[in-house]
């Protein structure tokens, strides 16, 4: 089925699963996030439209199956998809990011400053795993999507002098928060 045909057929479906009817999709890769190593979301585009799916580890055989199956999966593939319509509840995802200018540096002074751009993000019942994983996926999946590479070059002194590689490659190396601040 097309994705212009999948969104007029259910676009006014309720939040719910429809298990009874399986169905496949094929589109491009848009955006990728690997929510945990049991759960993936992307978003497919194609004929002017975009749908986001759910890969979930509990519809495979096993968690390695589920992750073999998705673990090659990359911004610009074209994949297909086999599963159920569906329409989540609102609340059911209870992560968001947001990404925003900086105009003004607080309480520190009045002053415009456009260069700066902040990144705030949460989610209920999350530890700190939970939050490093999803850290990982944004700015990881950015970097990968705007340089196509997980490594960018930095020139941290200006052009003139030596550049910098930065590997945005996920898991990103975690360490203790006090001990590194001690150091």
């Amino acid at each position: 089925m097309s994705l212009t045909k999948f969104k007029e057929k259910y676009s006014n479906l309720l939040p719910e699963v429809l298990s009874e009817v399986s169905l496949s999709l094929a589109g491009r890769v848009h955006a990728k996030c690997e929510f945990t190593r049991k759960l993936t979301f992307d978003v497919l585009s194609g004929e002017g439209d975009r749908i986001q799916t759910m890969a979930d580890s509990a519809h495979y055989s096993s968690v390695e199956a589920f992750y073999k199956s998705n673990k090659h999966v990359e911004h610009g593939d074209i994949i297909g998809c086999l599963g159920h319509p569906a329409k989540t509840i609102n609340g059911v995802i209870d992560g968001v990011y947001e990404m925003g200018r900086v105009f003004r540096n607080g309480q520190i002074d009045a002053t415009h400053n456009p260069e700066f751009t902040t990144c705030e993000l949460f989610m209920a019942y999350a530890d700190y795993n939970d939050m490093v994983v999803m850290l990982e996926c944004m700015l990881s999946g950015m970097v990968k999507s705007i340089h196509c590479s997980y490594k960018i070059t930095y020139h941290a002194d200006g052009l003139e002098n030596p550049a910098m590689e930065i590997d945005f490659t996920p898991p990103f190396k975690r360490v203790k928060m006090i001990p590194e601040l001690e150091r």
